[in-house]
């Protein structure tokens, strides 16, 4: 391996744990306020800087930093009689294998740039869907760990319940996937997302979720339920176990459960978008199609124009207002221009010398790296919002009702879609 291809490793490396990273905590403000929405509250609003005798505070903005000032400096607690080492580690395998996740999933389209090919992929396996699986069965030792390390009898409940209420959803989840598998024909994520380019029956977009529509609802399912998350939040039910299996849990260490669940969030958005919203694929475009100044530049337009409508949302803007109205069609125009000026500035402005040129030659390899990457982020954006929606929405169900829906329910339901697949293959085939 060249110096120039360990360093598009480690610079892909950073950028998917940025990109976890950056969207996890915003989450944890974000949340607070869509639930301070649906349930007609102020939100948080209180936390603040003190600046030339103003107070500051962006809106809640400064939530996610206070809470992770307040996680660090407070008290460690351990128990006594505790496992200590296990009660050390536990919440480090809570997210780890979030995060090991992300190392496969394409986050954007593969590109040429100044004479290196770029994979926008930490690692592109041929197994990537069993890496995926391997990786993500990791999760439940965490849990289950923290409550049996903690010697409480409240937290062994619950790390019981995790056991067994992730053993049963990622048994229904791995049997959704082979039906997508089965039409693929690959294993491979970015073979998986390629697939997806064009069209079926002549005006659907050729994305999984369209393919195989009901295995995208049996994995979308038994994905949220693997959150840990209302209404699948049995494992730390407040009114049945005192929070479950981090009841013995304080600080950074109690931080870490809390943001590995919303990293969690992060990565099954992900996953659902690589799996059956395309990627970073374009509705109706095919390959050919990201080189193209107009294709780029409405997708650029598109993309653009909601994640600015994105953050209006979260800072709670009137959206009636016109000014607000003005900004978001602005943003759109100007990220959507900007796109397809790169794209097809070569062929416009002709061949230049030094850096211009340098980067001109470049310039349809960096908007469709650039567009691609922006629809990605809006896609995981629209499903994490989808998924505080419903984690608002509904009670949490009972322990009977979670353990019936994912044996009685979602797993006959898996071999069900995975039959009639194989049947539809055969008679197209």
């Amino acid at each position: 391996m060249t110096l120039a291809e360990v360093i598009i490793r480690l610079v892909m490396v950073a950028l998917a744990i940025g990109l976890l990273m950056s969207i996890a905590p915003l989450l944890t403000w974000g949340e607070r306020k869509w639930s301070a929405l649906a349930q007609d509250r102020v939100g948080p609003n209180r936390a603040a800087i003190e600046l030339a005798g103003k107070s500051i505070t962006l809106n809640g903005l400064l939530y996610p930093l206070a809470d992770g000032l307040k996680m660090i400096f407070k008290e460690d607690f351990m128990p006594t009689r505790g496992e200590k080492f296990l009660h050390f580690v536990s919440p480090w395998l809570a997210v780890f294998p979030a995060l090991a996740v992300v190392a496969v999933i394409p986050l954007g389209a593969r590109v040429n740039l100044f004479g290196h090919e770029i994979p926008m992929q930490v690692a592109d396996l041929d197994a990537g869907i069993l890496y995926l699986f391997a990786f993500a069965s990791l999760s439940v030792y965490g849990s289950t760990l923290a409550g049996w390390a903690s010697n409480n009898k409240y937290g062994l409940l619950g790390s019981l319940r995790t056991s067994s209420m992730l053993i049963s959803y990622e048994v229904a989840m791995g049997l959704t996937l082979v039906g997508l598998m089965m039409t693929v024909g690959s294993l491979r994520l970015s073979d998986i997302v390629e697939y997806q380019q064009g069209t079926m029956l002549g005006f659907l977009p050729r994305w999984g979720i369209f393919m195989q529509p009901f295995g995208a609802l049996l994995f979308f399912v038994s994905a949220f339920a693997e959150t840990k998350r209302a209404p699948f939040d049995l494992p730390e039910a407040e009114s049945e176990l005192v929070a479950g299996y981090f009841i013995e849990y304080s600080g950074m260490k109690f931080g870490m459960f809390y943001l590995g669940e919303f990293v969690e969030v992060v990565t099954g958005a992900c996953l659902f978008a690589v799996l059956f919203f395309g990627g970073w694929q374009l509705p109706w475009a095919s390959s050919e199609a990201y080189y193209n100044p107009l294709v780029v530049g409405i997708g650029g337009f598109i993309s653009t124009a909601y994640l600015v409508f994105f953050v209006i949302t979260l800072l709670g803007l009137p959206l009636r207002d016109p000014r607000i109205q003005f900004a978001i069609a602005a943003g759109g125009f100007l990220g959507g221009a900007g796109l397809a000026l790169l794209s097809g500035a070569e062929g416009l402005l002709g061949p230049k010398g030094g850096v211009l040129g340098l980067i001109l030659s470049n310039g349809p390899e960096l908007a469709k790296l650039l567009m691609s990457l922006m629809v990605f982020t809006m896609k995981i954006l629209i499903l994490c919002w989808f998924h505080i929606l419903l984690r608002w929405t509904y009670p949490r169900f009972r322990y009977d009702q979670v353990m019936k829906l994912g044996w009685k329910m979602l797993l006959p339901a898996a071999l069900v879609n995975l039959v009639v697949t194989g049947i539809v293959l055969l008679i197209i085939r």
